[in-house]
C-alpha cells in the first residue's frame, strides 16, 4: 500500500536529504549558541544558571504554553521547512471564484469567471441582439446570391434543353444511317438472287484475263 511519504517521496526523491540537510543546520546553530552563553573555565563549559532554568523550563511546557517570542522562534523554523516542501512539491489548483449573488463556484468563460446561473438580462440581451444581427447578415448574403443562382440556373436550363435538341437530332440521324444500311443489305441481297438465277457464261477474255490475238493472213 502507497503510503503519503512514497508518494512525497516519489515526487521529491533529494526532499529526505534537504530535510536532513535542514536538521543538521538546526543541530548545529543550536550547539553555536549554546556554547557562545557557556563559560569556559578551566577546560570546562559551565551553563549559566538562568539558562538552565529558562531551558528547563521550555522543555518542560507544550507549544501553547510557550510566550509569543518563543512560539515565533519556533515558527522560524517550521517555515525553513515550509520553504523546501514549496519547492519540490506541485502547488494545489486555485479554487474558482464564489458568486456574490448565489454564492456558488464560477465557471470560466474565455478566460473569465463567470456565474451561468447568474448571467444578467444585459447579457442575454446581446446574445440575442448577436444572433439576430447573424441572421440578418446571413439573409442579405442570401439575397445577395440569389439574382445570380437564377442566372446560373436559367443558363443551366438552356444547356439542358440544347443537350436535347442535340441529342434528337443524333437519335434521328442515327435512324437515317440505319435504313441506309438496310436498303443497302436488300439491294445486296437482290442483286445476289438474281445473279444466281441469271448465270452467264464466261468469255474467253474473262477466262484468260486478255482477248486472243489475230491470226496472221496468208
Amino acid at each position: 500500500m502507497t503510503t503519503v511519504g512514497d508518494q512525497i517521496q516519489a515526487l521529491a526523491p533529494d526532499l529526505r536529504e534537504q530535510l536532513a540537510e535542514l536538521c543538521h543546520s538546526q543541530w548545529s546553530g543550536w550547539m553555536r549558541h549554546l556554547f557562545c552563553r557557556a563559560v569556559v573555565v578551566d577546560g570546562y563549559a559551565t551553563i549559566l544558571v538562568e539558562d538552565v532554568q529558562r531551558w528547563q523550563r521550555q522543555m518542560m511546557s507544550s507549544y501553547d504554553q510557550l510566550t509569543e517570542a518563543e512560539k515565533d522562534s519556533d515558527r522560524a523554523e517550521a517555515d525553513r521547512i515550509l520553504e523546501i516542501l514549496k519547492a519540490v512539491l506541485p502547488a494545489p489548483p486555485t479554487p474558482p471564484p464564489i458568486c456574490f449573488h448565489c454564492e456558488r463556484p464560477m465557471q470560466q468563460r474565455d478566460g473569465e469567471w463567470s456565474c451561468y446561473p447568474c448571467l444578467s438580462r444585459q447579457e442575454v440581451a446581446d446574445l440575442q441582439a448577436q444572433i439576430a444581427q447573424a441572421k440578418t447578415e446571413h439573409d442579405r448574403e442570401i439575397k445577395a446570391l440569389w439574382p445570380n443562382l437564377r442566372r446560373e440556373n436559367a443558363h443551366l436550363a438552356i444547356e439542358l434543353e440544347n443537350a436535347g435538341a442535340k441529342r434528337a437530332d443524333l437519335e434521328a440521324q442515327i435512324e437515317t444511317l440505319r435504313a441506309a444500311l438496310q436498303s443497302i443489305a436488300c439491294q445486296e441481297a437482290a442483286l445476289v438472287a438474281k445473279a444466281a438465277l441469271n448465270p452467264q457464261p464466261a468469255s474467253a477474255s474473262g477466262i484468260l484475263g486478255q482477248s486472243l490475238p489475230p491470226s496472221p493472213s496468208r
